[in-house]
């Protein structure tokens, strides 16, 4: 008897309506296509040796467990004889500018879910069926769609605070623009786009199974799916909106920025223009010509001082006045 301390499986028995835990892989392959039940396998951080094992032990076709091992693989979803393969993305739990991969095989009366890095979501699930057998009981498509719901609602919080951090950078945009508020809206950025490629490619994969085009979602949970993809379309418009609000602010910073340094040139050529009117006066009596009236002149010398301070304060005046100093 083989059993992974990383695979752990969740089987219901219809007759009982119990749900027990178990660890035998052997035990899980042989319920793995029973009718008279319902299985979960979750591998959590699994080894290559059980990856390996999804197609050695449980059958699943070898281009499918390669996406697995990858684990670099955009949403998609492929549909086989006996099973189907989905594969989306969520947020890492420790950095939200990565995503991590959770894939399922589902078949009639199976679900396999791997993941290689702990997904809130998936335990929560965990719990809820432990505590509620009924879960299963209403088939593997419907546990499919509570782990799926609990993965897309995860995010709703994250992009509610990526909202809140953009609004309040682009808020201190607009009372000082500094080169650090530039660098958070790129971190923002960033993150949106990263949460992006979490939300936009699943869109697909939910109206697939909202339209019931595969036969291993019944009828009567395909209004679940659809709801699901409902959140997936607002989560889309809000980081869109995101985009746009971060799209604003770099906007608004460089206008700032633009706008100060225009100050800074008017300043500067103020200050130039006062400074040179005394300059040309005094380069001007500075000249060695003999005949020069200003020269001889017993006021001479006080007449282009007063000279020179006139033009720098009517110059001084003139700038206030348009607002250049």
């Amino acid at each position: 008897m083989k059993v992974f301390e990383l695979i752990d499986a969740y089987l219901y028995k219809k007759r009982s309506s119990t749900v027990k835990k178990i660890g035998d892989i052997e035990e899980m392959v042989t319920e793995l296509y029973n009718p008279n039940s319902q299985i979960w396998v979750n591998f959590h951080d699994p080894t290559d040796e059980e990856l390996h094992s999804l197609e050695t032990k449980f059958g699943f076709h070898p281009l499918a467990v390669e996406d697995v091992f990858h684990g670099k693989q955009r949403p998609k979803m492929e549909t086989y004889e006996k099973y189907a393969f989905i594969v989306i993305r969520t947020l890492d739990r420790d950095n939200s500018c990565s995503t991590c991969q959770l894939s399922f095989f589902i078949g009639d009366s199976f679900i396999v879910t791997i993941n290689k890095r702990p997904i809130p979501a998936v335990q929560k699930v965990i719990d809820r069926c432990m505590k509620n057998p009924l879960i299963l009981k209403r088939g593997v498509d419907f546990l499919l769609y509570n782990i799926m719901d609990a993965v897309i609602d995860d995010l709703f919080p994250v992009i509610s605070t990526l909202e809140n951090k953009i609004e309040e950078v682009e808020r201190k945009v607009f009372i000082k623009a500094t080169p650090s508020l530039l660098n958070d809206l790129f971190r923002l950025k960033r993150q949106t786009l990263m949460m992006r490629k979490v939300v936009w490619p699943v869109r697909d994969i939910f109206n697939v199974l909202a339209r019931r085009d595969t036969e291993f979602i019944r009828e009567s949970n395909v209004p679940y799916f659809r709801d699901i993809y409902d959140h997936v379309i607002r989560q889309a418009e809000l980081i869109d909106s995101s985009r746009e609000l971060i799209t604003g602010a770099v906007e608004g910073y460089l206008s700032i920025v633009s706008n100060d340094l225009n100050v800074a040139m008017k300043k500067l050529a103020a200050i130039a223009a006062v400074i040179m009117v005394p300059t040309l006066i005094a380069g001007i009596y500075g000249m060695n010509f003999k005949v020069m009236p200003e020269i001889a002149w017993e006021y001479g010398y006080y007449f282009s001082l007063a000279l020179m301070a006139t033009a720098v304060v009517g110059l001084c005046w003139y700038f206030r006045k348009v607002n250049w100093i």
